[in-house]
C-alpha cells in the first residue's frame, strides 16, 4: 500500500485522531460563527440598537452594507476598519477564517482522512484574539460609553471579558484546551448551585 494512502487510513481510523480532528472541526466552526455574531450584529448596533425605523436601516446599509454588498461579515470589517479598530491586516485574517470555516463546512471528509489537510490552529488562535480585540473595543466604546452608570468612571479595556469570551475559553478548555481549568469552572458552579458531582463527570483520564 502507498505510504501516503496508509498514513491517510490511520488518520481516519485511529479513534483519538479522528475525535481530536472532529472536536478541533467544530470548535472552529462555533468559534467563526461567535466571531461573525460579535462583528455583524455589533457593529448592526451601532446604527438600529435603539431606533428601527427605516432612515436607520438605510443609513446601516449606505454606511456599512455598501462597503461590501455580497459579504455583510466583510462589509463590518471595513468598517471596523475605516473607524480604526481594524487594521488592514485584520480584514485579511477575518477573510482567511471565513474561507477555512467554508472548507471544514463543505469538505470535512477530507481534513479527518487526507495527510496533507487539517485544521488550522494558526486561524484558530487568530479568531480567539480578534474575537477578542473587537468586543473590548464595543464594551468600552459604545456599551460603556452610551451608559450613564459608566460617567466619570475610566475602564480598562485589558481587563474587559465578554460573554462570547467566556464562551469559546469553555469550549475550548472542553476540547482541546486545559481540561482541568474545564473541570474547575465546572466544580466551582456546581458547588454554588448546591449539585453534587455526578460519576459521568468524573475525569476519565483519556
Amino acid at each position: 500500500m502507498d505510504d501516503s494512502v496508509s498514513q491517510s487510513w490511520e488518520k481516519l481510523l485511529n479513534p483519538a485522531t479522528l475525535r481530536r480532528n472532529l472536536m478541533l472541526a467544530g470548535l472552529f466552526i462555533a468559534a467563526h460563527e461567535m466571531l461573525m455574531d460579535s462583528l455583524v450584529r455589533q457593529v448592526k448596533e451601532v446604527f438600529v440598537y435603539e431606533n428601527g425605523d427605516a432612515r436607520v436601516e438605510d443609513h446601516y446599509r449606505t454606511s456599512v452594507l455598501s462597503l461590501d454588498p455580497k459579504y455583510p461579515l466583510r462589509a463590518s470589517c471595513l468598517w471596523l476598519r475605516d473607524a480604526n479598530v481594524l487594521g488592514e491586516q485584520d480584514v485579511q485574517t477575518v477573510d482567511a477564517i471565513r474561507r477555512h470555516r467554508n472548507e471544514l463546512a463543505h469538505d470535512l471528509p477530507s481534513f479527518l482522512a487526507d495527510t496533507d489537510r487539517s485544521v488550522s490552529l494558526e486561524l484558530l488562535t487568530s479568531t480567539r484574539e480578534l474575537l477578542g480585540k473587537v468586543d473590548r473595543w464595543f464594551a468600552v466604546n459604545v456599551h460603556a460609553a452610551s451608559d450613564p452608570a459608566f460617567d466619570g468612571i475610566e475602564v480598562d479595556e485589558s481587563e474587559v471579558t465578554s460573554g462570547r469570551m467566556v464562551f469559546l475559553q469553555i469550549i475550548t478548555d472542553a476540547t482541546i484546551g486545559d481540561r482541568q481549568r474545564g473541570l474547575q469552572f465546572y466544580g466551582d458552579w456546581l458547588r454554588r448551585s448546591g449539585r453534587r458531582e455526578s460519576p459521568k463527570d468524573q475525569p476519565s483520564g483519556k
